[in-house]
């Protein structure tokens, strides 16, 4: 029974220190997040475009982990602004569903970084059996990447935290060959899954290292409407937002070294507490708890109360 009680309490010991207990404990609300393409510093040029391509796979990793709420990368972030330029600019039909300006979703995180090191197809020989003129063998190709990621608080513009990760990949490889009065000849498989492979490796690591700094991270909405007693706030369901939980409206200031323009630290002036009472996909509707309701108008933080 003891042995049992013991597995128990140590099987919650490790829950409660996943990553994904750390989104719980707060209140499970989802940040926004965005990606940037990564740079290819590692010298290595191929038909790939190493740095898009990485991007690409953590955007729709940070999508399908249901952890964040993600904003689209630069491409479709710039395809975006050309559609709302071009339906601002009165050459494109008009409807009630035409993209209007003043509406991208921002970011409050952002992860960037660099591809420094590749080691591609670095191949073993596992031998060759002959039938006859036929040989027949498996080789094992692998990869190696380095990555270095960057998380951003685009609030403040600080780094809130940066790490080296190392991928790897490998696979078989089916060889084939003939025997010849003139030498062997060989043909097999020659394609190579494994960059991409490494890629989504690094892109899955990431995540977790991601989830696991969010402590250091206030959670923030805006207040975009005040009508009578009802308080409006830029966040709903979709970022986690349910019914019951209480935030703290004020202004957070950042403080700046006035001699290097550093950011040294931030502070909250809160000026009420509000309770969501409905909420929808993007916004929530909330009651005063206590502060003056005259003083609420838009544009005013919103954070997790304590």
């Amino acid at each position: 029974m003891k042995a049992k009680c013991r597995f128990v309490s140590w099987v919650l010991f490790l829950v409660l220190m996943s990553p994904t207990a750390a989104l719980a404990q707060k209140g499970g609300l989802r940040y926004t997040i965005g990606v940037e393409s990564f740079t290819n510093e590692s010298g290595w040029r191929g038909q790939v475009d190493l740095g898009r391509e990485l991007g690409t796979v953590l955007t729709g990793l940070l999508h399908e982990s249901n952890r964040f709420v993600v904003v689209g990368e630069e491409a479709i972030r710039g395809k975006t602004l050309e559609e709302q330029d071009l339906a601002t600019s009165g050459r494109g039909a008009r409807g009630s569903r035409s993209p209007t300006t003043g509406h991208l979703a921002e970011a409050q995180l952002l992860v960037r970084g660099a591809i420094t090191h590749v080691q591609a197809d670095t191949t073993g020989d596992g031998g060759k059996t002959g039938f006859g003129r036929l040989t027949v063998g498996i080789g094992r190709s692998k990869t190696e990447i380095n990555v270095t990621f960057y998380l951003v608080d685009t609030t403040t513009g600080t780094v809130v935290a940066a790490k080296n990760f190392i991928a790897k990949a490998s696979r078989r490889r089916l060889k084939g060959g003939f025997r010849g009065r003139h030498g062997d000849t060989e043909v097999g498989s020659e394609r190579n899954d494994n960059l991409m492979k490494a890629l989504q490796n690094a892109g899955a690591d990431a995540i977790d290292w991601i989830a696991g700094q969010l402590d250091g991270v206030p959670w923030e909405g805006s207040v975009v409407q005040v009508a009578g007693d009802q308080i409006f706030v830029n966040r709903g369901s979709r970022e986690g937002v349910s019914p019951r939980m209480r935030f703290d409206v004020g202004k957070a200031k950042v403080i700046r070294d006035p001699n290097t323009g550093e950011i040294l630290g931030s502070t909250f002036d809160e000026v009420a507490r509000i309770e969501v009472a409905e909420t929808q996909l993007k916004l929530s509707i909330c009651g005063l708890v206590s502060g003056d309701l005259k003083r609420l108008r838009p544009g005013l933080d919103v954070r997790l109360a304590n």
